[in-house]
């Protein structure tokens, strides 16, 4: 039996802690759990015959009643691709990011547990409230979009557990690591910090993700031939780079790869719905505005102009970052109010 301190915030690293990969950190108050990820290592060249490499859970199994809640940083497999192996013991809900999710979903799917697992979508935004703990959340940039950093409220003091992250400026999605914020924190105090340590020791920054689109600009244009790329399945935005380059150097471009496919269609797919729904408000407005009168013409014009904004956002959304999505669709918002407000006002009068 594992024991914990009473009355004390034990933090208790179940792995990436040293180590790259298998990161899990269990947070406990008051007989409480809280997990922050729930990664996966693969075999190092000396493990033969191992396929994956899972953290120890002994902790979490002699505690299963008490876990409240996963809390899943990012979508590299590293923090979230034990989730199928310890969701069968382990019974709580998961918190991530959309595309986070995401991918959890796939994986679980795989494992036949994505109808018995409560998985929960949260953004920068949210709040949780996990009696002992409120959970929050911070905007931070990675490598794999929608990464987020967790801010733990706890009865003793806040944590903060970074995830992994860097500081770019100009990334590909306009979605920066939200500095403001992690320094309002810091000014509000902080009990602990527990941060993404990988390349510490090397001097200097990493670079934008921006400049590899450079790179792909120059080798698309000089190689006579095909140009074969290789990346981690989850780097979207590079692949998003990648085939917008090809697009514009006039070559066609294909996906390779069990991962790589299921990848780009999850990233693909996550605003299916949003665009289903667009196509759905047009058709609508094409019938209005046939019999809309006259008067309403501005109106009318005004939706359909903040329509148009909203579905090359949606087409975009990979390249350019939800922001743009949001501002498309709080114009969309207004527009529709103007119209109905002008409908109301004509009916009243």
């Amino acid at each position: 039996m594992t024991d914990t301190v009473p009355d004390t915030l034990n933090i208790i690293p179940l792995g990436g802690m040293g180590e790259i990969g298998k990161n899990m950190t269990a947070y406990e108050y008051g007989g409480k759990i809280v997990v922050v990820d729930c990664g996966l290592a693969f075999p190092r060249d000396e493990m033969l015959g191992i396929d994956l490499v899972l953290p120890d859970i002994t902790f979490l199994r002699e505690h299963k009643d008490d876990v409240l809640a996963f809390v899943i940083t990012h979508g590299h497999e590293d923090h979230f691709g034990a989730l199928p192996y310890v969701l069968r013991e382990i019974s709580a809900p998961v918190y991530a990011s959309r595309l986070t999710l995401a991918f959890a979903k796939s994986k679980l799917d795989e494992h036949g547990l994505l109808r018995s697992v409560e998985a929960v979508e949260v953004t920068e935004d949210s709040v949780l409230d996990l009696d002992p703990f409120t959970v929050r959340f911070c905007a931070v940039t990675h490598s794999v979009p929608d990464a987020l950093a967790i801010v733990i409220e706890t009865p003793v003091g806040r944590v903060v557990h970074s995830g992994d992250y860097k500081f770019d400026h100009t990334p590909i999605d306009g979605r920066t690591t939200d500095v403001n914020k992690l320094a309002q924190l810091g000014q509000e105090g902080v009990l602990a910090l527990l941060s993404d340590s990988t390349n510490i020791e090397s001097e200097g920054s990493t670079g934008s993700e921006s400049q590899v689109g450079q790179a792909f600009h120059r080798i698309f244009a000089e190689a006579e031939g095909r140009v074969l790329m290789a990346c981690f399945s989850s780097h979207i935005h590079r692949i998003q780079q990648a085939v917008q380059i090809a697009s514009l150097h006039g070559r066609k471009f294909a996906v390779s790869g069990r991962s790589m496919v299921k990848n780009v269609n999850i990233a693909q797919n996550g605003t299916s719905s949003l665009q289903s729904a667009i196509n759905d408000v047009q058709s609508s407005l094409s019938a209005v505005s046939k019999s809309a009168k006259s008067e309403f013409k501005p109106q009318v014009d005004a939706l359909r102009s903040s329509l148009d904004s909203l579905k090359t956002s949606v087409q975009n959304v990979s390249a350019n970052g939800l922001a743009s999505v949001e501002q498309a669709a709080r114009s969309v918002e207004s527009s529709a109010t103007a119209l109905e407000n002008s409908a109301k006002s004509k009916q009243c009068s």
